[in-house]
């Protein structure tokens, strides 16, 4: 084990637990070659105590699909206010031609759930993937598009759709509704 790292990330998570006062923090592998590291990238919260996690078929890429599966035993049971942990595990795609696609990666959007597809890349694996989204979301709508052309850019929907804030926290724009004329002139000419 690499010591210093070690003690690296403890601090980190000391600091993490005073800044935002938890008392739990837990630092998961990420894939191996995969170049952002994002976790995104191989996991996603359905609920506060619900996780889904990416699995690789080990004959494909053996290394991955042990460090998933050490991820998913990490997270399996961990105490949440809600109850301990559940762990769903969900296939992951190929990863060839160094184009880490991910089923992960997806979008909430209200009552729609909207989960990246590859076209031809993920036939059967695609499907299973969405049924794994439909069984645990069974009040929402699932859908696939095709995040082909996204992925190659080194990441999927989650990644580009990120940057989008939400429009409660802009509170010109709460003001601005209250006012006769939406106050949108007045913004956008300032």
């Amino acid at each position: 084990m690499n010591w210093k790292r070690h003690e690296a990330i403890g601090r980190l998570a000391n600091a993490m637990g005073h800044y935002y006062g938890f008392d739990q923090c837990l630092f998961l592998r990420p894939l191996l070659g995969e170049p952002t590291a994002h976790v995104d990238m191989f996991a996603t919260f359905l609920a506060p105590d619900l996780i889904v996690v990416g699995e690789y078929d080990p004959k494909v890429d053996p290394v991955n699909a042990d460090i998933l599966d050490q991820n998913a035993a990490m997270l399996s049971g961990i105490p949440t206010p809600s109850g301990p942990m559940r762990v769903v595990r969900i296939p992951m795609p190929s990863n060839r031609g160094s184009v880490w696609r991910t089923y992960t990666n997806v979008i909430f959007a209200n009552d729609l759930v909207i989960m990246p597809t590859y076209g031809r890349a993920d036939g059967e694996l695609r499907e299973r993937a969405l049924d794994v989204y439909r069984q645990w979301l069974p009040g929402r709508t699932v859908i696939g598009v095709d995040a082909s052309s996204i992925i190659e850019q080194g990441g999927s929907l989650r990644c580009v759709s990120l940057g989008i804030p939400h429009l409660d926290r802009l509170g010109w724009l709460r003001q601005a509704n209250q006012q006769p004329d939406g106050g949108l002139r007045s913004r956008l000419t300032a």
